[in-house]
């Protein structure tokens, strides 16, 4: 009987250590998991930031060309002027076509600037709002390297606990054996 006992003590420690190896390796795979989901935010952010850059481009782009729009747009806006006051008879270099110019030009110039102005906002909008969901997604990196840390850590008290409960099971064989053994 002692033997039998003997065999089931080997068993439980072999059990016992299989557990705690399975323990620590599940620790160690959910931290590489979370690595893995770590590096995927920090490749999210810097995508994030450059998508910001180039939506950033394109509404300078678009303001540019409605700026040039807006400038020849005054260019025929002048000539039709100088066209029909001629044909009234005003000469061009009268104060009415002077002051009839200098208006348009002046609303010409007021279009510009507000053109410019929104289209600064609104880079600094996109800017911004790419900035904040980057370092959001490195914060969320942040968090799933602690995560994965912790993981490794409870595998790796899960495989001690193991590992004492069962060097207690098996001294705990050891003595029934050789208490029947004797």
């Amino acid at each position: 009987m002692g033997a039998a006992m003997a065999g089931a003590g080997v068993l439980q420690a072999g059990a016992g250590l299989y557990a705690a190896k399975s323990a620590r390796l599940a620790g160690e795979m959910a931290q590489k998991e979370q690595e893995y989901l770590a590096g995927v935010d920090e490749i999210n952010a810097r995508l994030t930031l450059a998508a910001a850059d180039r939506k950033a481009i394109d509404i300078a782009d678009s303001a540019a060309f409605e700026d040039r729009s807006v400038k020849l747009a005054l260019a025929d806006t002048l000539s039709g002027q100088r066209v029909g006051l001629a044909a009234s008879g005003v000469g061009g270099g009268s104060v009415t076509a002077e002051d009839i110019g200098y208006d348009a030009a002046k609303a010409a110039g007021l279009d510009e600037a507000m053109i410019r102005e929104n289209a600064d906002r609104a880079i600094r909008d996109v800017h911004q709002g790419g900035e904040w969901d980057a370092n959001n997604l490195l914060f969320s990196a942040r968090g799933k390297r602690i995560a994965g840390e912790s993981a490794r850590s409870s595998g790796r008290m899960n495989a001690n606990a193991t590992l004492l409960g069962t060097a207690g099971q098996v001294a705990g064989t050891a003595a029934a054996a050789y208490r029947y053994g004797r």
